[in-house]
């Protein structure tokens, strides 16, 4: 029975891609004349009948504009209210198969997927510095502990500890952005010029080359390098973001904050732009480590897992709690 449905949905899934490859096949003539394509994707309804395709695929007949362009619709899971969001090929291309699907995916979040961020947590690991935590051999592929987010902070009543909160932020707004992050005791921000984590690139930190540092909740003007320049966003993407957190003794906490265009003070970014990197909620379970997929939550080359040199006063101290 089991098999027969795995069939089923696998049957399904391959029309749902062949009907979308032939309605963006790119045509003979420079420039595109298949007209817009709207996505309309129900998240909002969480047990739809047996019989209730979620996904409708179909061409916008009452669309006079022939450019090309593809709308997707994407109903706000909580209000159920439409979004529509416009894609356009670069460069006056035809929207091939390869292209709408990247836009389709960049825009429609699975439900067990939204509104959360990872957090892997490491115990037993010594000092205040996030280069202690990245200097662990078990950084970034074995955290003692996995769960998730519904806010960018995060508040542990633990000591000697690090941790990492990743996944990906869904901005609503188009134009330029700023960051903000606290901690107690020292963190870093870094954030993606679009999904790739390999492109991510440290924006802000709790950091202090005197010493160690570290703020008080909501304190964002401690340390000047806190708040990020302004970066430009786009309301049709994703991002890879991250933030890496390391506490020593006492009271822990760790706050990713941004300040949208237009808008005059900075606020916690809350879960309705947020969304998961990978859901791993089983593989903390027992089996086979060959069996887990490394590359799907720490793939090599991020930039914010690039080990740098550690001073001697901190080298001896690493394993030492």
């Amino acid at each position: 029975m089991s098999f027969r449905k795995d069939m089923r949905l696998l049957k399904e899934q391959n029309e749902f891609f062949e009907t979308l490859l032939n309605m963006t096949r790119a045509p003979a003539t420079k420039r595109s004349t298949v007209s817009d394509v709207v996505f309309a994707v129900d998240s909002g309804r969480r047990d739809p009948p047996a019989d209730s395709d979620p996904i409708e695929l179909h061409r916008d007949e009452e669309s006079s504009d022939n450019d090309g362009k593809v709308v997707i619709v994407t109903p706000e899971p909580d209000t159920g209210k439409a979004i529509k969001v416009t894609f356009a090929p670069r460069e006056e291309e035809a929207i091939t198969g390869h292209a709408l699907l990247s836009a389709f995916f960049e825009q429609v979040v699975p439900d067990n997927m939204a509104g959360k961020l990872n957090v892997h947590t490491w115990q037993g690991i010594c000092g205040p510095y996030v280069e202690q935590l990245r200097h662990s051999p078990l950084f970034p592929r074995f955290p003692y502990m996995r769960k998730f987010l519904d806010t960018f902070r995060s508040h542990q009543e633990e000591s000697d500890f690090g941790e990492r909160i990743f996944g990906f932020i869904h901005p609503e707004k188009q134009g330029f952005h700023e960051f903000a992050i606290t901690s107690d005791d020292t963190s870093e921000l870094w954030l993606s010029s679009d999904s790739n984590p390999k492109k991510s690139r440290l924006i802000a930190a709790v950091y202090s080359a005197s010493g160690t540092a570290w703020t008080t909740p909501y304190n964002f003007k401690k340390y000047p390098i806190q708040v990020s320049r302004k970066i430009a966003l786009k309301s049709s993407r994703k991002y890879y973001i991250e933030a890496l957190h390391k506490q020593s003794k006492g009271r822990s906490h760790v706050q990713v904050f941004w300040k949208e265009p237009g808008s005059q003070t900075f606020k916690i970014i809350r879960g309705k732009y947020l969304s998961l990197f990978v859901d791993d909620r089983d593989m903390h379970e027992e089996g086979i480590m060959e069996d887990i997929d490394f590359h799907s939550y720490a793939p090599p080359g991020i930039p914010s897992h690039s080990k740098r040199k550690l001073d001697s006063s901190v080298k001896k101290f690493l394993y030492k709690c």
